[in-house]
């Protein structure tokens, strides 16, 4: 008996030295019913009633649970003890595999800064007002002087141990938009797995329509769009996105616009054309001027010249791989008669000489 209650009494004296590892810690996760992510409660001394005492509560009040890249959760953390905020973070897949993401951890404090206030004093004189000696008082500058004023701001967290109290926190992610990650944080021992994903696939989509009955271009118009709020969305609104948006193009450097003018000699018309083009390419605007003008020459070299000397575009050929195989013939047909040079005609002309002429058909054949 006496052997029993020296050992009670050592592990008593223990507990205090143990306690500041982390193997005995546990946690335990309580979500109340008007709660959204609910709060985890980390305990020591394996969460024995009388011997345990609680280390922190942390309780997320805000997640991104649809995000394409970049990605957040946000919370506050009750320390009961002296600890860190995170040991760290960590993101798996819905393969349960880790995920390299590039994060970090912010932690919400109150800096100071000063500002330069000027001093006024009130001055009172005798003036000459419209012809009338009338008694003015004003506030005239005198100096200034310094207030200290303070402000709440985020500021990344490095592992630093802080003194027990309550703090905000908050983990930021980016990720690849198309895939859905687990954010676990990690605090005296405990991956905290309780709480929200990341998504990438987004559930509620509803498109937008805009119509109009002005005669006024749908180019380059400016749309005001009005959308309620609805409890499944954050109350700031920053899960709102839109299908061009730029996350949706994964490796978008640069989006391009291109303006155009045409004038028509035989009107005397002038017209301008805008367009806009993607590309994961840097910015460099002559660059991307010569790569929409060798497009166009495409158009110009080859599609419009098949259209012009065989008709092309007014085809009827649809069974199977007919217009296809046309397509390859003419285009060796206008490479043939491309080659003759012997004529400074157009292709049209070359094609039409060479209906009527079996020597000048040789001749394009040969060449």
């Amino acid at each position: 008996m006496r052997k029993l209650f020296v050992l009670l009494f050592c592990t008593i004296l223990l507990v205090g030295t143990i306690s500041a590892f982390d193997f005995d810690n546990v946690k335990e996760f309580k979500k109340l019913d008007n709660e959204k992510y609910g709060k985890i409660s980390i305990k020591n001394a394996f969460g024995l009633p009388l011997i345990g005492k609680y280390l922190a509560e942390y309780k997320l009040t805000e997640n991104t649970d649809q995000c394409l890249i970049n990605c957040h959760a946000q919370g506050t953390v009750k320390l009961y003890t002296k600890g860190k905020l995170f040991n760290g973070v960590k993101f798996k897949g819905r393969d349960n595999r880790l995920k390299n993401i590039e994060n970090k951890i912010l932690i919400k404090v109150t800096e100071s800064y000063e500002v330069s206030i000027d001093d006024y004093s009130e001055v009172c004189s005798n003036k000459n007002v419209n012809g009338t000696m009338t008694y003015v008082c004003e506030q005239e500058k005198v100096g200034s002087h310094t207030e200290t004023r303070y402000k709440e701001v985020w500021k990344e967290y490095h592992g630093e141990v802080l003194d027990k109290g309550t703090y905000e926190w908050r983990i930021e992610g980016r990720k690849n938009p198309y895939e859905s990650v687990d954010w676990i944080g990690n605090a005296f021992g405990n991956d905290l797995t309780e709480w929200a994903w990341w998504n990438g696939n987004w559930q509620k989509k509803k498109p937008i329509y805009i119509n109009t009955t002005s005669s006024v271009s749908k180019n380059n118009v400016s749309v005001l769009i009005n959308i309620p709020y609805d409890s499944d969305m954050l109350a700031n609104f920053s899960d709102l996105r839109f299908l061009d948006d730029k996350e949706h193009w994964e490796k978008l450097k640069s989006v391009v616009r291109i303006s155009s003018t045409r004038y028509i000699k035989k009107t005397k018309k002038e017209s301008e054309e805008i367009r806009y083009y993607i590309t994961s390419l840097l910015p460099d605007s002559k660059k991307m001027n010569d790569i929409v003008r060798s497009h166009w020459s495409v158009e110009k070299n080859l599609h419009w010249r098949l259209d012009v000397t065989f008709n092309e575009d007014k085809l009827s050929k649809r069974k199977d791989n007919s217009a296809a195989n046309f397509n390859i013939i003419c285009k060796m047909a206008m490479t043939s008669i491309d080659k003759e040079s012997s004529k400074k005609i157009s292709l049209q002309k070359k094609r039409l000489i060479a209906a009527w002429n079996d020597n000048y058909r040789e001749k394009i054949l040969k060449s």
